[in-house]
């Protein structure tokens, strides 16, 4: 069969048999004296028996060991493994007379006898000629493989993930999470077996004709973790991990599992290394820059929006609370149809329980996205494993061919949908919530005049919260607003009072109610308040209309009916000491974008790079949880407005999320759009995070759009950047 095969520049003369020795003297020598393109293979598993003296020594409970390969490898039935994740550290390999090479990557299939199939990406350091090489590759076998066109260097972190979509479509994608280069992402066809997946340190082979293992590099000791599998940890053993050895010795050997069975190291040599010592764990996130398309809901059942890439499973060690938030762009290409977008979680051996949802107007008008979040808690215990999953349906039956759709932008750019976990302990959580699931009115007249915040629910959606010392409380709320009225827009607040104080609006957002009427708005409002210790606070989620309104007209929080149920409304707190607690950017001001400005819809822009940008240098390596919420408005139709979190690092931007808020549906309507995202962050490096926006298309000269809604008083409301480190 043809393996995957690396290529050196053509023109080389290379006497390869005498290059690489009797390495292999089963093999057939390449010829000497070749010219031309030089092709190097990986291999699926070849296994070896224990060489002699080993039997009883420290690598004993390791449960297999191979001539090629060496690292850890999970087995199940037939179509068990549909994605993998690694992340591993490119080790350095020094200059050598001859040639070696070395390959860590990861991959689903080839370990099992008489499998000749495997889908891989990873990363080889090599030296030839004197030279040392390193470079990303990705490879489905029997085909060639394919090198990458990324740096690479030594000590780089590098993290990939292999995940089957539709219709056998593999998307494979690798990134250097040191240099923060862009990543690379492919979708390819593969038809394996799915019987194994691995995170492998291996010796390829090299082909001149014939093929002969190579002389493995010493590549000294590297990392391998985390790692996943179908979305959860792979709960490795020992018994899965594997030894490489050339006939007479152990050659690549790797450590024991580290304690949370996700990661391990392995060592050029035959002596095993330790574990990996205990490190921040991954947060629990997931998320695709895939377009989604539901047709023909029947409007109450609820489907995966993807099973495999909106979807984890996790095991909690203690019992604790789950809370989840999703972020998706929701939209519809036919007038009339609400985008209902919920959070699914299913215990093991249970069936699944809608959590929470929100739904995305649709009534409003076509191709305008509402950048919808939700939120929602959910008590897990420890030991059991649950899956969480994003779900979403139409709002009511819709007929054939009628289409609603997730993620914004133009072909291969779509804006990402994220699904986030954070687990807060049962006990001692800082973490305290409050929800209700019906549904609230409020109308002209004595309960609004357009002025006055007042509470929506002082029973069911407020919180006291008393802090020991003096503290930062994270405060979140989530409601599907909309009007009965056109011409209304929703506001929503959260409100903090101290005892015996005066009560202080902390943070707002509107919904515009100007496009259409029955159109919700999923929106989100956040805010980072100081308490002082000992001091007793209120917070409340408070809302009122932007004007007042005429006797009879009414705006409206929860959508759904009383008979399928209302969407829940939610407020959240997190409270931290001050000294541990996120760092926010925030700004009252209302910015505009247009034409004269530079705005060319291409080229994202700074909002505002002196009060929505945080700059940070971590001590250790971190994770950092980056939230932005703004309301972005047209007063132009048809322009949308996009809004994204850039990072930049070393020299190197990019745009990490974005969301898009429709501009189509109406002028002067408000999105209180949410855009999220997970960045890993490393010691000693330095970063700057920062809110940047864009319309979605060129704008003529004197069109604009706009952040903040308001003003109440002379402040607009606020937009935030939040950075939540976890280190």
């Amino acid at each position: 069969m043809r393996r995957g095969v690396w290529r050196l520049a053509a023109g080389a003369t290379l006497g390869l048999a005498a290059l690489l020795g009797a390495q292999n003297a089963a093999a057939a020598p390449p010829r000497e004296g070749a010219a031309g393109p030089v092709p190097f293979h990986s291999h699926p598993m070849i296994p070896a028996s224990a060489p002699a003296g080993t039997e009883n020594s420290s690598m004993s409970n390791l449960g297999w060991t191979s001539e090629n390969w060496s690292g850890y490898a999970v087995t199940g039935s037939k179509g068990a493994f549909s994605a993998i994740t690694g992340c591993w550290t490119v080790p350095s390999v020094p200059a050598t007379s001859g040639p070696t090479f070395s390959s860590a990557w990861i991959g689903i299939d080839g370990f099992l006898a008489n499998d000749p199939d495997l889908i891989q990406t990873g990363t080889t350091q090599y030296s030839f000629g004197g030279s040392v090489v390193y470079q990303a590759w990705w490879e489905i076998l029997p085909a060639e493989s394919t090198q990458i066109t990324m740096t690479i260097n030594p000590g780089d972190g590098m993290c990939a993930s292999i995940t089957e979509g539709a219709r056998s479509e593999w998307t494979i994608s690798i990134e250097d999470t040191t240099t923060g280069a862009p990543s690379f992402s492919i979708v390819e066809p593969y038809n394996g077996p799915q019987t194994s997946a691995e995170w492998i340190m291996e010796r390829p082979e090299l082909c001149d004709p014939s093929c002969v293992l190579t002389t493995l590099a010493n590549y000294g000791q590297t990392t391998f973790d985390p790692g996943s599998v179908n979305g959860g940890n792979p709960g490795l053993t020992a018994a899965d991990g594997g030894t490489m050895n050339n006939g007479s010795a152990v050659i690549s050997i790797p450590s024991n599992p580290d304690n949370d069975t996700d990661g391990f190291n392995v060592a050029y040599g035959s002596a095993q290394p330790s574990p990996p010592t205990p490190e921040v764990p991954a947060p629990l996130e997931t998320s695709s820059a895939q377009q989604y398309t539901l047709t023909g809901s029947n409007g109450y059942s609820w489907e995966a929006v993807d099973p495999t890439d909106l979807s984890m499973r996790f095991t909690p060690t203690t019992s604790s609370t789950a809370v989840m938030v999703a972020n998706a762009d929701l939209w519809t290409s036919t007038a009339g149809y609400n985008q209902d977008i919920g959070i699914e979680v299913t215990p093991e051996g249970e069936g699944p329980v809608l959590v929470a949802w929100k739904e995305s107007g649709g009534f409003a008008g076509t191709y305008s996205p509402n950048a919808a979040a939700v939120q929602g808690d959910y008590p897990v215990t420890a030991g059991t494993m649950y899956t969480v999953t994003l779900v979403w349906k139409s709002n009511r039956a819709m007929p054939g061919g009628t289409t609603i759709w997730m993620g914004a932008g133009g072909t291969g750019a779509f804006s990402p949908t994220t699904l986030t976990t954070v687990l807060y302990p049962a006990s001692g959580s800082p973490l305290q919530t409050a929800a209700n699931n019906q549904q609230y009115t409020l109308t002209a007249g004595a309960s609004d005049n357009g002025a006055t915040w007042r509470p929506v629910d002082a029973t069911n959606l407020m919180l006291t919260i008393t802090p020991s010392v003096s503290s930062d409380v994270m405060l979140t709320g989530n409601a599907d607003l909309w009007t009965a009225a056109a011409g209304y827009n929703q506001d929503l607040g959260i409100q903090v009072t101290p005892a015996g104080g005066t009560p202080t609006l902390a943070a707002w957002k509107e919904s515009g109610g100007f496009a259409g009427t029955y159109s919700p708005n999923a929106a989100f409002v956040q805010a980072l308040v100081p308490l002082n210790a000992g001091t007793s606070y209120s917070v409340a989620l408070v809302w009122k209309s932007n004007r007042p309104m005429p006797a009879g007209d009414s705006i409206w929080m929860a959508a759904g009916s009383s008979g399928t149920g209302f969407s829940p409304t939610t407020l959240f707190a997190v409270t931290y000491p001050t000294a541990s607690a996120p760092n926010e950017a925030a700004s009252a001001g209302q910015y505009t974008l247009d034409a004269s400005a530079g705005d060319n819809s291409a080229t994202w822009r700074s909002v505002d790079p002196s009060k929505l940008s945080i700059s940070m240098t971590p001590t250790t390596s971190c994770w950092a949880h980056v939230t932005g919420n703004a309301d972005l408005w047209t007063a132009d139709a048809g322009y949308n407005q996009d809004v994204g979190i850039e990072v930049t690092q070393g020299g190197w931007s990019a745009v990490t999320a974005w969301k898009e808020s429709g501009g189509f549906a109406g002028t002067f309507s408000p999105n209180a759009a949410f855009v999220q995202a997970v960045y890993p962050m490393r010691a000693g490096v330095a970063y700057t995070f920062q809110l940047v926006w864009k319309a979605n298309r060129p704008m003529p000269s004197g069109d604009s759009i706009w952040i903040g809604a308001g003003p109440i008083g002379s402040l607009f409301s606020p937009t935030t950047l939040l950075v939540d480190l976890t280190c």
